[in-house]
């Protein structure tokens, strides 16, 4: 009798683990909310519902534990979860984007190198941090001390997950009536692409999950995108007043010219004989036809590829294709660099090339998952990196994926001598791997073939000074035509501060006297072994004698992400953190060119390779790249990793679903639905070139 009456106490007996779960993950997930979208959002119902259903269904499976492993097991959740959110508080300070787990999982132990960047945001972040520490110290004295050691019967384990059972299913139809459009949560769970939309719809956890599987799925060899692209009903953009003609061009050339940084051409080069006329047509490849390999493939996901490669308008051939047919070309990815660091005194060759050459006025250079790496790979390839899951340089290096657009090699079977040359470690973000499939085989880097400079004591400096990398590698190469180097520069690299940037201090004496804070000041000594590097590399080529037979192409990997109140100086002004903030140069300049050529177009990093390629008349398919050639006559089109917009007429900011017209025309919601298609469909075909090594059919079929 006293039994059964126990038992029948025992099933009703409260089981506290899960609202423990529940509160923690509740309070850890408005954390990450508030830190990152501020006190407003629509979808932060999604995030704490989640989370308060993720942690019930583990407190109860705890529930079946003996006390002791139950307090093992809780802590042991618990703690890894908090510091998780963390991570990412931190990352996100650092990167203004959230960590994919799997994405950096193989460069972990670089993270040793931004020890004083964490730690100063750790301070910077002190109230965060400090509800973190709570947090972890009432975990400890929960199941230490107060957690109940009762466990409920059978009826209250039936009562429990059957409740949650009904909530679970309560979630997935709250995600499911928001809608399977691009970009609602649904969409995202069914086709993880972007770690940053994923966390702001779902919130940290549920990407956690789905980073995780997409993750451990790519490293096992599964495919984790969907080749299913949609369909495209195109609109053309509303049309926009017709503007006077611009005379823009003829007063940057009157100013270069009264600056000494522009010489006009002599009689002799003005009256040299025109060259034979270029028959103009579509940029692809003659002996590819994917609407026939579509017929006969296969493979689904292949076939997915070839339809839609079908269905694309190439862009054509214009006025400026094969300007620079033979020539060698220098290609130089700037760490760090933003474009408002250039200045007619201070920097007076970077400013020559950026005005005297093609003058970029609407360039921009998102900020890629991976830093570095997703920024080499938009330059590099002409495809858009993969915001989460794996990093796409690395992924295309280790699958050994075809990559014939690549400028490295494309030049490489035309005969050019081609180096790849870096002044930082040669494996650090895999490049030994990825770098020799892109074309550079001749991978120069600190440990493979680049000797470091050092100080008087012996020890490698940190940063090495680009300059010297420039000083250090041009015979390589400089006296074997026709060539093409690529330079990786480390010398802009964060912390931007004089103890811990070597060439920061080097050049400190050029900043004393400018009125800016002292990182802003940290950041324009270190960028000014740019503008050294390229005063000399302008003389080696001039002596040489190659310097008006050769192409230079200068962009950046990224902006200074860690501290964008550099920017925010530098522009005297606050920048908007989704759009301006990224507005960068791209410099492509010869010392040949007659006159500046300006081009107005948005613009962006996966632009710069098709560009480059019909500069210099090389073949490739203008369908199979994610950018376009910024000089042809196709739309303007900016893509970011959180999908945000930048058209000829608008901008679409993605986290807010906010549409700015810019062009003073009415932007309808059919065009702003075709727009958003189309850069949801290059995002996937970019993921799917990566991801099925697409290229390889296409070289296969072209052999």
């Amino acid at each position: 009798m006293n039994r059964g009456r126990q038992r029948k106490e025992r099933s009703f007996t409260p089981c506290f683990p899960p609202l423990f779960f529940v509160y923690l993950f509740f309070i850890l997930e408005l954390l990450l909310h508030f830190r990152g979208f501020g006190f407003t959002g629509k979808y932060v119902l999604n995030k704490v519902f989640f989370a308060a259903l993720f942690g019930y269904l583990a407190g109860v499976l705890l529930s079946f534990l003996p006390v002791l492993f139950r307090r093992i097991f809780g802590i042991l959740l618990a703690v890894p979860v908090i510091l998780l959110y963390g991570a990412q508080l931190i990352y996100y300070s650092v990167f203004n984007t959230y960590l994919s787990l799997t994405g950096t999982a193989g460069v972990t132990g670089q993270a040793l190198d931004y020890t004083h960047v964490i730690l100063q945001t750790m301070k910077k972040e002190w109230i965060a941090m400090l509800i973190l520490v709570l947090l972890l110290a009432a975990t400890f004295l929960f199941f230490l001390k107060f957690m109940p050691k009762e466990r409920p019967g059978r009826t209250g384990y039936l009562i429990r997950f059957g409740s949650w059972l009904v909530a679970a299913a309560l979630f997935f139809v709250c995600i499911r009536v928001q809608g399977k459009g691009l970009d609602t949560p649904y969409n995202l769970m069914r086709n993880y692409n972007s770690v940053d939309l994923s966390i702001q719809r779902l919130g940290i956890l549920d990407t956690t999950f789905l980073d995780l599987y997409t993750g451990i799925r790519a490293r096992g060899g599964g495919k984790v995108t969907h080749t299913g692209f949609s369909n495209e009903e195109k609109v053309d953009a509303p049309k926009t007043p017709e503007l006077e003609k611009n005379t823009e061009i003829d007063n940057l050339k009157d100013d270069l010219l009264k600056a000494g940084l522009h010489t006009e051409a002599t009689t002799e080069e003005a009256t040299e004989e025109p060259k034979e006329e270029r028959v103009l047509g579509p940029n692809v490849l003659p002996d590819v036809d994917p609407a026939r390999l579509a017929e006969t493939e296969d493979y689904s996901a292949i076939r997915d590829i070839h339809e839609y490669v079908a269905s694309q308008s190439p862009t054509m051939q214009n006025e400026y294709t094969g300007m620079f047919e033979g020539y060698n070309l220098i290609f130089i990815t700037a760490e760090g660099f933003d474009g408002r660091f250039i200045d007619y005194e201070r920097t007076p060759m970077l400013y020559k090339m950026a005005h005297e050459g093609f003058y970029f006025k609407n360039f921009y250079s998102p900020l890629w998952y991976g830093s570095t790496s997703g920024g080499e790979y938009a330059n590099l390839t002409g495809l858009i990196p993969r915001s989460g899951g794996y990093l796409s340089m690395a992924r295309v290096g280790f699958r050994e994926n075809a990559m014939p657009f690549t400028l490295g090699n494309q030049l490489g079977n035309l005969g050019y001598t081609v180096y790849g040359f870096h002044n930082g470690t040669y494996d650090y973000y895999d490049r030994n791997v990825s770098h020799p499939v892109i074309g550079y085989k001749n991978w120069i880097a600190s440990g493979s073939g680049f000797t470091e400079e050092e100080t008087e004591y012996g020890s490698s400096i940190w940063p090495q000074s680009d300059a010297y990398l420039e000083s250090e590698t041009f015979r390589l190469y400089g006296n074997k035509e026709p060539f093409h180097a690529y330079y990786m520069t480390i010398s802009g690299h964060l912390p931007y501060s004089w103890g811990g940037n070597a060439m920061a201090a080097r050049h400190k004496s050029m900043t004393e006297d400018m009125d800016y804070s002292e990182s802003t000041r940290v950041y324009l000594a270190c960028q000014y072994e740019v503008e050294l590097m390229l005063e000399r590399l302008y003389q080696d080529l001039e002596q040489a004698g190659v310097l008006d037979h050769t192409l230079i192409v200068l962009s950046c990997d990224h902006i200074p992400y860690d501290d964008m109140e550099i920017l925010d100086e530098l522009a005297g002004e606050k920048l908007d953190r989704t759009f301006e903030v990224y507005r960068n140069t791209l410099i492509i300049y010869s010392a040949s060119m007659e006159k500046p050529v300006v081009v107005d177009k948005n613009c962006y990093s996966p632009d710069i390779l098709p560009t480059v390629s019909n500069l210099m008349g090389l073949p490739y398919d203008s369908r199979m790249l994610a950018g376009q050639d910024i000089l042809s006559d196709a739309p303007g089109l900016v893509i970011f990793p959180d999908h945000s917009l930048i058209t000829d007429v608008c901008r679409y900011n993605a986290m807010t679903g906010e549409v700015t017209e810019t062009a003073g025309v009415k932007v309808t919601s059919d065009y702003l639905e075709s727009i958003r298609t189309i850069a949801a469909n290059r995002i996937r075909l970019s993921d799917s070139i990566c991801e099925y090594d697409y290229y390889s059919y296409i070289r296969k079929d072209s052999e």
